[in-house]
C-alpha cells in the first residue's frame, strides 16, 4: 500500500506526526533488514557468473555467442549446453526462432508488421 495513502487514512489532527514518524521508521527498518540479503544475493550471483566464465573461455563457440549484444556468459553457457549439434539449424534465423528471440509478427489485412522481440525465451 502506498505510504501516502496510509498517511491519509491514519492521520487525524495531532496524530499525523506520530504516524509519519512510524512510517519512516518502518521503512528504515525494512531497508536495514533487506540489505544483508541483497549483499549475499549479489555475492552468490557473482560467484555463479565467475564459475560459468571459466568454461566459456575454453570454447570458441561460446566466446562467439558472448560477442552478441545482450548475450552474457550464462546465456551462452545455456545455449552451448542445450544445442549439441549446430548443423541441425540450416540458418541463423532457424536458431533464433528455436531460441524464441525473433520479432513478434503482427499481421492484419495482408500487411505484415514485425514487433518487439518476445520476452518468452527458451
Amino acid at each position: 500500500m502506498d505510504t501516502y495513502l496510509i498517511h491519509r487514512i491514519c492521520c487525524d489532527g495531532d496524530d499525523c506526526k506520530v504516524v509519519s514518524a512510524c512510517l519512516l521508521e518502518s521503512r528504515r527498518d525494512a531497508s536495514e533488514l533487506l540489505e544483508p540479503g541483497k549483499a549475499a544475493f549479489d555475492q552468490v550471483a557473482q560467484q555463479l557468473v565467475a564459475g560459468v566464465q571459466i568454461p566459456i573461455d575454453k570454447h570458441l563457440y561460446a566466446q562467439r555467442l558472448t560477442s552478441i549484444p545482450g548475450v552474457g556468459p550464462i546465456i551462452a553457457a545455456t545455449i552451448r549446453a542445450t544445442i549439441q549439434d549446430r548443423s541441425a539449424f540450416k540458418t541463423a534465423g532457424d536458431l533464433a526462432a528455436w531460441i524464441r528471440i525473433t520479432p513478434r509478427a503482427n499481421s492484419s489485412g495482408g500487411k505484415e508488421r514485425l514487433g518487439r522481440i518476445s520476452k518468452q525465451g527458451n
